[in-house]
């Protein structure tokens, strides 16, 4: 069974991340107020990305909860592998290649066209060095990701956690497991984060960082292991309680990061910042439990966010996801100036709309991998 309205909540996350970039551009400039009202959450791009991190654990651990199967043998593995690189590798080397060329136009082309970007340490005026193109078409290793495409941080923390997910699959097993592991993950990243070790070479992409973020698509897990009893508990409550529970996250999700990590922060001396950082994160995932569970078990949230349109744009979020910065730059390099910026948006949204429509249609839904999937077809689901 999957699960259509938690593609629309990941649709609607992508499009935050969007306009969170195309603001930090300062191609609009906002009013004072807009920031301090709900409105927020229309550019609210980490809170964003937390999303994806929880639904990423529940949806890699859904199937293997459905069969109760917790240990995955060396086939089982390769082929979770081969499918998580079909999923996230393949797409994101092509939108890099797509990337690179377009870097090769503009530095042929528009060179000498000013940018200035609160998102990234642009490296766009410049010729790559085959250092910066190998980090970049890699998924493991740390880099400043912060150079070309920012959004590629999130994907090393998915990818990286592919690698290690058995290691969490097994602690779902029993609950005493899972708790020493929400205590390990929290004490071992918090510790490397007091003597800054690890410390990332780009925005968040550090091996402490992923620690930290394992706690995010472990939470997702989580979810999935007590599906089952969460399901027979709610039919045995009234119809709102889910959705006071959605109403709670939702505000729980606007405060983590726009009122509590501030307010933590000021409360703290420089060095120990990263505490309120953090504890704000933690807050963000239970946030993004609640509005799971609201979407999960309250039909009139759901049919809210089966709306064929957000539907459908979750349906070509990861597309969008991986083009939109790409775009977003190359346009303004080559229209900023020229056209007026409201225009230049336009332009950018279609085209970023356009190229995720394509890459979902001829990259994601393709085969691809093809071969290797068939080596290995004694898989889980087929037992």
């Amino acid at each position: 069974m999957r699960y259509e309205q938690l593609d629309s909540i990941r649709g609607l996350a992508c499009l935050m991340v969007l306009v969170g970039h195309t603001f930090k551009m300062n191609w609009v400039d906002l009013p004072d107020w807009y920031s301090d009202t709900p409105l927020y959450l229309t550019y609210a791009s980490h809170e964003a990305v937390i999303l994806f991190f929880v639904l990423s654990g529940f949806v890699l651990t859904l199937p293997f909860m459905r069969k109760d199967h917790y240990n995955l043998s060396k086939s089982e593995y390769i082929q979770f592998i081969i499918k998580r690189t079909k999923r996230i590798g393949k797409p994101f080397f092509v939108a890099t290649t797509v990337l690179f060329l377009l870097l090769v136009i503009n530095f042929t082309f528009f060179k000498e066209r000013s940018y200035y970007s609160q998102v990234t340490e642009s490296k766009w005026h410049e010729v790559p060095s085959v250092s910066d193109i190998l980090y970049n078409f890699q998924l493991i290793l740390d880099f400043n990701t912060s150079e070309y495409n920012p959004v590629v941080w999130t994907l090393l923390h998915e990818f990286r956690f592919a690698l290690v997910f058995p290691l969490f699959l097994l602690a779902l097993k029993k609950k005493r497991y899972s708790v020493i592991t929400i205590i390990i993950i929290m004490i071992t990243s918090l510790s490397l984060n007091a003597f800054k070790l690890f410390e990332a070479k780009g925005n968040l992409s550090g091996y402490t960082d992923f620690i930290h973020y394992t706690l995010s698509f472990f939470a997702g897990m989580l979810l999935a292991r007590h599906l089952n009893t969460l399901t027979a508990w709610f039919k045995s409550k009234k119809t709102y309680i889910p959705s006071i529970i959605f109403t709670t996250g939702v505000v729980l999700f606007y405060l983590s990061n726009h009122d509590i990590y501030p307010y933590l922060s000021s409360l703290l001396p420089s060095h120990m910042e990263f505490l309120a950082f953090r504890f704000s994160d933690y807050l963000l995932n239970i946030s993004c439990l609640m509005l799971m569970i609201g979407l999960l078990f309250n039909e009139s949230i759901k049919q809210v966010f089966l709306f064929k349109p957000l539907h459908f744009i979750g349906k070509i979020s990861f597309s969008i996801y991986l083009y939109h910065y790409t775009i977003l730059i190359f346009i303004y390099k080559l229209l900023h100036g020229v056209t007026p910026d409201i225009l230049n948006i336009f332009i950018s949204y279609v085209l970023i709309f356009i190229a995720s429509v394509l890459s979902y249609r001829m990259v994601e839904q393709s085969r691809g991998f093809g071969y290797l999937e068939d080596k290995y077809k004694k898989i889980i689901f087929e037992r």
